[in-house]
């Protein structure tokens, strides 16, 4: 087995696929929630740590292709096209969601 291999199987591999598949959708979903439950300004505490877990998820997703042999959720190994897809799409739905969470905000 590689090392790359072992790493993807061990803690840093894990880790990796569980912050762009789990924990960081967790954390805009709740980050979504706040807004639509406490209304402000469009640029607060709540929006930069919204565009923060979007720019961390997709650096962590390119980490995890690049160093740790990272895979599909269906276990095939992932490329760079992945990574692609996977940013163009996380961008879009997150700032289609953030307008929606601010749309219902108001009321």
């Amino acid at each position: 087995m590689s090392a790359s291999s072992e790493a993807q199987r061990t803690g840093a591999g894990c880790l990796t696929r569980s912050v762009w598949m789990l924990g960081g959708n967790v954390l805009l979903a709740y980050l979504l929630f706040s807004v639509v439950h406490n209304p402000a300004r469009p640029l607060t505490g709540t929006a930069i740590a919204y565009a923060a877990t979007i720019a961390a998820m997709i650096l962590v997703r390119y980490l995890d292709i690049r160093f740790l042999s990272g895979e599909t959720a269906d276990g095939q190994p992932a490329t760079m096209k992945h990574w692609r897809s996977y940013s163009i799409i996380l961008v879009v739905v997150s700032l289609a969601m953030w307008t929606l969470a601010a749309l219902l905000s108001r009321g």
